[in-house]
């Protein structure tokens, strides 16, 4: 009996296991088969499949498939079934293809590109056809006509089906009607603010040159809100755009547009009041003196806002990172007078734990963490972060510096700084021409790295050539020597100006610099310089000035030179702070030479933000040089010259320095210079200037005449190619009769200072 139990109880664990097998083995996949595909590959659909032959079968990953399958676009219908095959399960995929575009047309086009319109729709042929995605495709069609200024243009479509059911012709019929234009803004309601004062806060414009007028709806109600900003901040508290109507002549070419602007009354301030917890931060008399808005101004709305972020910052200062103030306003319409209430909650002091920098493909970390002024560990300070952001900024290796704060797990009154930066492209290999007032036409060929492998290193080789000149240089940069701030250079140069007229200046030399940080903006410069200068081919009108220094001359000079740099940027877009440069040049004497002179150059430049991109810079420069020893009087080449491009433009080059009896410039000892410059956007990427200069240079100190120092005024243009340079435009108009009569057009590259 119990032998026949166990016999039993044996069989049944048999048959138990070799159900379990036979169960198992059907769940495993031996192949998938795809049906119904006449244009699609089927290696496509199986490769974004999460189930695999060989693998086991899934109901959840079915369906994931199932959704994959669809969104490949190519199917107006998929089903997955699965059949029992002795070996396991079969997947029988099946698909019904959505008809293939076999072409597109566009009708009517005449004023908009077809590869254009291709762009747009996301439509070639060869794709499958998608009647939502045409819809879709039309509504992309019609905002490009609105963004080219074709409002009015009417677009629609036709299907043609081959017999066969499986390829579309897509016809797009447009008629794209007239080119329209803004032709007039016009307000209404405006009783303390003119129509050109607001029109000047607008994006959307006046058709005009170099302005399209085109009418973009997103835009225009941008720029009902900055009417409304910019009326608040003259005090109108409740001013507001009203409505607008849009209305076209009868030729459908000219847009008019009308605002309504309700302006109400003008409020002042009455009190400023603060609330706070912890007096040990700030003061209540140390808040009110920073908070710009006084009782019985006019309430500027703006500077409200800005005197909040500015509590804000002053708060961060001190570690006080999530501090939150705010600011409640409370208009009394009888006295038309605004009451306002600073609320500040601080938080608890936060301090760095890690820094981490991200986006940076190229660039080595510590290039980036070595130029900030906050360490980990440290108590957060948004002054210096910021200056930390200049700093990585400067380096030029980036389009975009964004700081990020992160929480860190246990450690509440700590937060990681991760720096995401966006980099540029910092090789280059130009060839191309460059025109420039005083060399005349160039060519240029030129290799530079400003990251040389990644460690902030700038490596150059260039070559300009051309009719009147022929320069080689080869230069090296270390920003850090040996991982210390200590900066380093080194350059080699040959050059040869021919565009003299009683004379060639030919240079062979190269010099050696260090640079070392005396402060976060002051650096301390020197620079070995050696240089063999050749004046030959000496014309036989020539003067004894220029004839007693033909030949070959040496120059051994060391500089000391002092700067002091608070620019927010060191490029072309620089809004704030300035640049105090002061430096001394010794040649000769210890240093050998054939050639003894000291030069002295005090150099400044200051720049305030305006408005926004609205920016005044100032520049003054002034200079003197005297020889000694063997050499009493200065070569004339290494004398100042001003007049031209990069001084005082409305004049020809070196045409406001002494000149010989030929009337050949040979420079002053002493030089004395100023220009004026008012720098505003006119459309990307191009900026406009308007300028006023004033300089010379004279014999001897002594002949420094301040109430007639030539001047001159103009208008330039600044246009920026890839970031990274800067074509300069300029047209001067002076008022010395030393000027070019009729003004003087000046190219050249990058800002003149």
């Amino acid at each position: 009996m119990k032998e026949t139990a166990v016999i039993c109880m044996l069989m049944f664990i048999l048959c138990s296991f070799s159900f379990g097998e036979s169960a198992a083995s059907n769940n495993n996949i031996v192949r998938i088969i795809v049906k119904g595909t006449d244009n699609t590959r089927k290696d496509l659909i199986i490769s974004v499949m999460s189930l695999k032959e060989k693998g086991e079968y899934l109901e959840q990953k079915a369906t994931a498939d199932f959704k994959k399958i669809f969104a490949l676009g190519y199917f107006s219908d998929v089903e997955l079934a699965k059949d029992i095959d002795p070996e396991g399960l079969e997947i029988i995929v099946t698909v019904k293809e959505k008809p293939m575009i076999d072409d597109i047309v566009y009708n009517g086009i005449k004023e908009v590109g077809k590869g254009d319109l291709e762009e747009e729709t996301g439509f070639r042929k060869g794709d499958p056809y998608d009647l939502a995605m045409l819809k879709k495709a039309v509504e992309k069609i019609l905002a490009k006509y609105k963004e080219k200024g074709y409002l009015l243009a009417i677009i629609d479509y036709e299907i043609k089906e081959e017999e066969k059911g499986d390829k579309v012709k897509i016809i797009f019929n447009i008629n794209e009607g007239r080119h329209m234009y803004i032709s007039k803004i016009k307000f209404a309601g405006l009783k303390n603010f003119t129509e050109s004062t607001l029109k000047s806060k607008m994006e959307t414009s006046e058709a005009a040159f170099l302005v399209s007028g085109n009418l973009d709806y997103e835009m225009l109600e941008r720029d009902f809100q900055k009417i409304a900003v910019y009326c608040k901040s003259e005090g109108f508290f409740f001013a507001n755009v009203s409505s607008h109507k849009i209305t076209f002549d009868e030729a459908k070419e000219k847009i008019y547009l009308e605002i309504a602007v309700e302006e109400g009354d003008q409020y002042r301030c009455s009190d400023v009041k603060f609330t706070y917890n912890n007096d040990k931060i700030y003061k209540e008399e140390e808040l009110r003196a920073a908070f710009t808005l006084k009782k019985g101004d006019v309430f500027n709305y703006e500077t409200f806002q800005r005197d909040l972020d500015k509590i804000r910052y002053m708060y961060s200062e001190k570690g006080y990172i999530e501090t939150e103030v705010s600011g409640d306003t409370y208009p009394d319409k009888e006295k038309k007078t605004i009451e306002t209430t600073i609320k500040i909650k601080e938080s608890g002091v936060f301090f760095i734990d890690k820094i981490r920098v991200e986006g940076n493909y190229k660039t080595k970390d510590y290039v980036v963490l070595r130029e900030l002024k906050i360490k980990e560990g440290e108590m957060f300070d948004s002054a210096k972060i910021r200056k930390s952001l200049e700093n990585v900024y400067n380096l030029g290796f980036f389009e975009e510096v964004t700081p990020g704060l992160l929480s860190v797990l246990d450690k509440p009154d700590r937060r990681e700084i991760v720096l995401t930066v966006k980099e540029r492209q910092t090789g280059q290999l130009q060839l191309g021409a460059n025109y420039s007032s005083s060399d005349g036409l160039t060519g240029t060929l030129s290799v530079s790295e400003n990251n040389f492998l990644g460690q902030g290193q700038r490596i150059s080789l260039s070559w300009e050539f051309g009719a009147s000149k022929q320069a080689y240089e080869l230069s090296f940069y270390e920003p850090w020597l040996f991982g210390s701030p200590v900066s380093s250079g080194v350059s080699l140069y040959n050059t040869l100006k021919a565009s003299y007229t009683d004379y060639k200046d030919k240079r062979i030399g190269g010099n050696l610099k260090f640079g070392f940080p005396v402060s976060d903006d002051t650096r301390l410069w020197l620079t070995y310089k050696y240089e063999q200068v050749n004046i030959y081919d000496v014309s036989s009108t020539a003067t004894d000035l220029i004839r007693s220094v033909s030949g070959i001359s040496d120059i051994s000079s060391l500089t000391t030179q002092w700067v002091q740099d608070t620019r927010d940027s060191i490029f072309f877009n620089t809004k704030k702070g300035y640049r105090i440069s002061a430096s001394m040049e010794f040649a000769g004497g210890l240093l050998f030479g054939t050639t003894n002179f000291t030069k002295y150059i005090l150099d400044t430049s200051t720049y305030y933000s305006i408005s926004g991109d609205l920016v005044l810079a100032l520049r003054g420069s002034t200079g003197y040089t005297t020889g000694f020893g063997s050499t009493p009087n200065v070569p004339f080449y290494e004398k100042f010259f001003v007049g031209g491009t990069d001084t005082v433009r409305g004049y020809g080059e070196r045409a406001l320095s002494p000149q010989d009896s030929t009337g050949t410039a040979v420079g002053g000892n002493f030089m004395a210079m100023g220009n004026v410059e008012l720098r505003f956007p006119i459309f990307s990427p191009i900026f406009g200037t308007m300028f006023f200069d004033a300089g010379k240079s004279w014999n001897h100190v002594t002949d420094f005449d301040a109430a007639n120092i030539p001047t001159s005024v103009g208008l330039g243009l600044r246009i920026m190619l890839g970031g990274a340079i800067m074509i300069r435009i300029d047209y001067g108009y002076g008022f010395d009769p030393l000027a070019t009569k009729g003004g003087q057009i000046h190219f050249n590259m990058g800002n003149i200072f």
